[in-house]
């Protein structure tokens, strides 16, 4: 919710993040964990590819000015440490 949540706002300071997912999209394929993006959005990206993308921060991230700290420990096999430095990357531009 981080993720989201402070492309949406400006009313924060500031942000923690606790390995949040920016991108459903390359969550849904670089993950085992897809019960999960599809039980929430109802089926896959190739289904319905616009819900995904509504739903990832990085789609609204020039909208973000939050401060935002993202952690991430080693060995999360949900959420690739991948997925989070990209949306680093992201919000670094």
């Amino acid at each position: 919710m981080t993720m989201f949540g402070v492309t949406q706002t400006q009313r924060l300071h500031a942000a923690v993040g606790g390995a949040g997912i920016a991108n459903y999209t390359s969550f849904y394929g670089e993950t085992f964990f897809t019960t999960f993006t599809l039980s929430l959005f109802g089926g896959t990206p190739y289904d319905d590819p616009a819900i995904y993308t509504k739903l990832s921060a990085t789609t609204f991230i020039k909208q973000a000015k939050t401060p935002t700290l993202v952690q991430v420990g080693n060995g999360i096999r949900v959420l690739p440490r991948s997925r989070v430095s990209n949306s680093g990357a992201v919000c670094a531009r």
